[in-house]
């Protein structure tokens, strides 16, 4: 463990600033983590992933969707089967996709196209970035407001 102190006596003239002394570390005593001190890490830890959290959500479940309207895709069910399902049958033996294709079932897909992804992350950048310098703004208003 090293600590930094002011030096004094005679050499104290010659040198101005501080020194870095070391403390040998096998005669001090092991305290190790103290309870109190870790419920108190876990209670931050919390509370900082909770604020995360409270931050995080309401865009990926309110804002996101909003940015751009998704396209929308709509295809015939194939009669050999998809990739995913590879020609599941019911009970009877049928072909399950061959029982939708004969009723002209189809199956639609939502999605966002892959060229928008750095739209969105600009989007996303801007508005935490808004968000943050407002809260810095805050405290600086709040700090110095404060009378000592």
């Amino acid at each position: 463990m090293a600590y930094l102190r002011r030096p004094s006596g005679p050499s104290a003239a010659v040198t101005s600033g501080w020194r870095h002394d070391v403390v040998d570390l096998a005669s001090a005593p092991d305290r190790g983590l103290r309870p109190g001190l870790a419920a108190k890490l876990l209670f931050a830890f919390g509370v900082a992933f909770g604020a995360f959290l409270a931050a995080r959500m309401p865009v990926a479940l309110l804002a996101r969707p909003a940015y751009a309207t998704p396209l929308t895709t709509t295809e015939p069910v194939p009669v050999g089967g998809s990739t995913d399902q590879a020609g599941a049958a019911n009970r009877a033996g049928t072909n399950v996709n061959q029982f939708l294709h004969a009723r002209a079932i189809q199956q639609f897909e939502i999605y966002h196209p892959a060229d928008r992804f750095w739209t969105f992350q600009l989007i996303e950048a801007a508005l935490f970035v808004t968000v943050a310098a407002v809260l810095i703004g805050v405290v600086v208003w709040r700090v110095r407001r404060r009378t000592i």
